[in-house]
């Protein structure tokens, strides 16, 4: 979840309270687009890598399709309904600050624009990611069933690259929020890894120093595609489902199976922490980017047409140690109560 909060937290423009389908990166200058593509690209992981382990960790408990919608169901409970309740809240915050902006009239009239709030809120702010994985596992559980792990994980497969190409044609809507087909093949891919431990004990003999390499170059790579989709004046040229970051994000969950460093990071606690932080970050997001509009003295944490790329990036950098700290310290203090559950910790 680190590079989740990462990738919402970088500076861009905001739009008014009543431009519902602002494109934050259209409004930049070019030099300042090319540099956010860039300073987005270091941690354009944290979504394959996620889908991944999350097919990692269903693989090791998950022996008999017959199980399939028991471990559903307590998916649901686990992430399904904290998900819910954060979603909601976040939403009904915004509906509340659109309401004292004056953004809403009579319910009636409003109708329209609370349904499509609540669309865009879904699929183009983190919200989006537990929906589609919610989705996606559900549909990978139910082929997996009728049709066998290796029939989902070949059709989920092309479906990948379908998407991979589809950045480029435009055949469909782009934009990887909407792909969960895409997705399927990753969680497909954590289990078969799960059921092959050979491998993952044949990645981890790999050479520290060529596996940092290789995701120099393919980090390079993945850069440079996001500036050429740029250049083609693609709505979504961070798209997560470029070709070039999916072998850079599997590169990364490589590079984290040869070194944990999770024991490094003793104020961290993930398994209890991080889907909490994810649910929550959104809301220190949205506290951070009102403050800079009515607060004159924070204007620098926020988009400024002047800043350089370099500007953007250390600005970038500041705004996701507050947020992720903020968020961390939230999530530590729920989860010193009883309404740890909210969180999808079940723990104590």
């Amino acid at each position: 979840m680190f590079s989740i909060v990462y990738e919402h937290s970088l500076v861009a423009p905001e739009g008014k309270p009543d431009m519902v389908h602002f494109n934050s990166f259209t409004a930049m200058t070019q030099l300042q687009q090319e540099a956010f593509l860039w300073i987005s690209q270091p941690l354009k992981f944290g979504t394959i890598c996620f889908f991944t382990i999350s097919g990692f960790l269903l693989g090791k408990q998950l022996k008999s399709t017959q199980q399939a919608f028991a471990y559903y169901k307590k998916r649901l409970a686990v992430v399904g309904i904290p998900f819910l309740i954060a979603f909601l809240l976040f939403y009904f915050k915004s509906i509340g600050y659109g309401i004292i902006v004056g953004r809403f009239g009579s319910f009636i009239e409003s109708l329209p624009k609370l349904v499509d709030q609540f669309w865009q809120l879904l699929f183009t702010t983190s919200y989006w990611f537990i929906f589609v994985f919610l989705l996606s596992l559900a549909l990978m559980l139910s082929g997996w069933r009728y049709l066998g792990l290796r029939t989902i994980t070949i059709l989920s497969f092309f479906a990948t690259l379908f998407y991979a190409v589809n950045v480029y044609t435009n055949w469909i809507e782009p934009r990887h929020t909407f792909a969960f087909p895409a997705f399927i093949f990753y969680i497909c891919l954590g289990v078969w890894l799960s059921r092959h431990d050979h491998y993952i004990k044949w990645v981890q003999s790999f050479s520290i120093g060529w596996l940092g390499l290789f995701l120099a170059v393919i980090f390079l790579v993945a850069a440079i595609e996001s500036v050429l989709l740029w250049q083609l004046n693609s709505i979504d040229p961070r798209n997560t489902l470029r070709i070039s970051n999916q072998v850079f994000s599997l590169v990364v969950f490589l590079c984290l199976l040869r070194a944990n460093f999770l024991h490094k990071l003793p104020f961290v606690n993930p398994r209890a922490e991080s889907f909490g932080i994810y649910l929550y970050h959104t809301f220190f997001v949205s506290f951070i980017t009102k403050s800079v509009t009515l607060i004159p003295a924070l204007a620098f944490l926020g988009y400024q047409p002047q800043y350089t790329g370099w500007e953007m990036a250390g600005t970038s950098i500041l705004r996701f140690v507050l947020v992720y700290v903020s968020t961390l310290l939230f999530v530590k203090l729920v989860n010193q109560t009883r309404l740890r559950w909210i969180l999808g910790n079940h723990s104590g």
